[in-house]
């Protein structure tokens, strides 16, 4: 190990590496010492586990903004801020903090529904809206639109002007948006650099597989979920392959073919 990270300039700590294995039993050593085994471990201020479940990394980053919201909650009774600005200071601190690192992992859809609970539960707090169960009115969508209308839409003309594109997006699509750029940059990368040797087959688009499966249903990869969603989105770039019927909607099949159009939008900076 120590060879082998010399070659990417690293001086590990023997006292802080742990081995956390994923899907083997093999055992990492040194030169002389057996890496300590974990289940567990925190990196650049997100936890890894064995069995890559992103579910222990959101209930633990709701957990950290959830106080720093208490926090916060003393700041704005005593400064008297307005909506606008709370709003603007949650999306800028809070929102920063709870998607800190998460495009590097796959999240499922419940995870995607937890980050955007909370942040619903938050703008709720900001404009003073009750639950829907007391107010059928205050649809997560109308306080999506009304925390938009308060921080870009009121004020001078050209305020409203300048800001007329903005809104206020469900963190779930904010993170999504980190994930496509995040794609567009390993896809771009050299083919020496390591995070896209991991992840794309040698100058292509391809990702790379595993032949080793679990059984049962195959888990959601990122790359797969990642390259999908740039598909639904610039599909209508692509050449229609069946002439007999050009308006047809081409789901993403993870072919070769619609690997090279992703690559190629990619490198000119689509995504």
């Amino acid at each position: 190990m120590e060879e082998i990270s010399k070659g990417y300039g690293l001086k590990l700590n023997k006292d802080k590496c742990v081995n956390l294995n994923m899907n083997t039993e093999e055992q990492q050593k040194f030169a002389s010492d057996k890496v300590k085994k974990a289940t567990e471990a925190v990196y650049l201020g997100n936890t890894l586990n064995y069995k890559t479940d992103p579910h222990a990394e959101i209930a633990l980053k709701i957990q950290e903004v959830n106080r720093t919201l208490w926090r916060m909650n003393d700041y704005w009774k005593a400064a008297e801020a307005s909506k606008k600005w709370k709003i603007l200071i949650f999306e800028a601190v809070l929102k920063s903090k709870l998607l800190y690192g998460l495009e590097t992992t796959h999240l499922t859809k419940s995870c995607l529904k937890r980050i955007d609970a909370f942040q619903i539960r938050g703008l709720r707090k900001i404009l003073g809206r009750k639950h829907t169960y007391w107010d059928r009115e205050a649809t997560n969508e109308n306080i999506l639109k009304e925390a938009t209308v308060e921080t870009f839409q009121k004020g001078s003309e050209a305020n409203k002007k300048k800001n007329k594109d903005k809104t206020i997006l469900p963190f779930s699509k904010a993170y999504k948006i980190r994930r496509q750029k995040l794609l567009g940059h390993v896809l771009r990368a050299e083919n020496h650099d390591p995070m896209r040797q991991v992840t794309f087959n040698k100058n292509t688009g391809k990702p790379v597989t595993f032949t080793k499966k679990r059984s049962g249903k195959p888990r959601e990869q990122w790359t797969e979920q990642a390259m999908k969603r740039v598909w639904k989105e610039f599909r209508h770039e692509a050449p229609k392959a069946n002439a007999s019927r050009p308006n047809k909607k081409r789901k993403y099949k993870a072919s070769g073919r619609q690997a090279k159009y992703i690559l190629q939008w990619a490198k000119d900076r689509k995504f």
